[in-house]
C-alpha cells in the first residue's frame, strides 16, 4: 500500500495512543478528562487530534483545550437521547461516531502534534487530511470536498463523499469542469460577450 511520512507518524502516534489507552482503560472507564492536552482552563495552544475507532483513524481535527473531547461526549448524549435510526444525524462524522458508540466500540483521542499557532494548524490538517484521502479514500469522517482540496491529494478511485457535489468528475484529467464552478477566463477579450452588429 502506497504512503507517505505523514501517515506513517499518524499510524505511528496512532498505536502509541492504542497502547496506552489499553493501560488506563480499567483506571479510568467511564470518567472524561477536561481542560484538554494542556490540562487547564487557560487558552492552550493550537493542537491536531485524531479520534480512533477501533484502532483505526477515523477523524482528524483541529482544537484548543477541550475540543477533542467533545465529538465523543456528544455521541454518547445523542446515543442515549435519539431513537435508534441515524439518517437523520448531520455531519456524517457525528453520525459515524454515534453508530460506534451504539455498536460499544472502543474510541480513543489522542493529540497528534500540539503548540502550533492556528495558521499552522490549519495547513498541517488540512495536509493529514489530504493524504489521507489520497492514500486511504474513504477511511476518515471528515467531511471533504474535493472542489477546495489540493489536486496532489485527489485520489484515483473515491466512492463515498457526504454530498455527489464534493467529489470532483473521474478521470481527473477532465478537461471539463465540475459541474457548477465557472471557466476561468485567461483573457479579457475571451470574456466578454460576442459583439452583435
Amino acid at each position: 500500500m502506497a504512503t507517505s511520512p505523514i501517515l506513517a507518524f499518524i499510524d505511528f502516534r496512532t498505536n502509541q495512543a492504542q497502547r496506552k489507552a489499553r493501560g488506563t482503560m480499567k483506571k479510568e472507564k467511564g470518567s472524561i478528562q477536561c481542560g484538554g492536552p494542556s490540562g487547564g482552563r487557560q487558552r492552550s495552544a493550537a493542537y491536531i487530534y485524531a479520534i480512533i475507532v477501533d484502532g483505526v483513524v477515523r477523524y482528524i481535527g483541529k482544537g484548543r483545550n477541550g475540543r477533542m473531547y467533545t465529538h465523543l461526549i456528544e455521541a454518547k448524549r445523542t446515543s442515549a437521547r435519539c431513537p435508534t435510526g441515524t439518517a437523520h444525524l448531520s455531519p456524517r462524522m457525528h453520525r459515524k461516531l454515534v453508530e460506534t458508540v451504539r455498536a460499544g466500540s472502543q474510541i480513543t483521542e489522542t493529540v497528534i502534534t500540539s503548540g502550533l499557532s492556528d495558521r499552522a494548524t490549519y495547513q498541517l490538517e488540512s495536509r493529514i487530511i489530504g493524504e489521507f484521502h489520497k492514500f486511504r479514500p474513504g477511511q476518515l469522517w471528515n467531511t471533504i470536498d474535493e472542489r477546495f482540496l489540493d489536486p496532489q491529494y485527489l485520489p484515483d478511485e473515491w466512492n463515498d463523499p457526504e454530498n455527489q457535489l464534493y467529489r470532483l468528475p473521474r478521470p481527473l484529467g477532465n478537461p471539463q469542469p465540475a459541474r457548477g464552478w465557472a471557466t476561468s477566463c485567461r483573457s479579457a477579450a475571451r470574456c466578454r460577450p460576442p459583439r452583435v452588429t
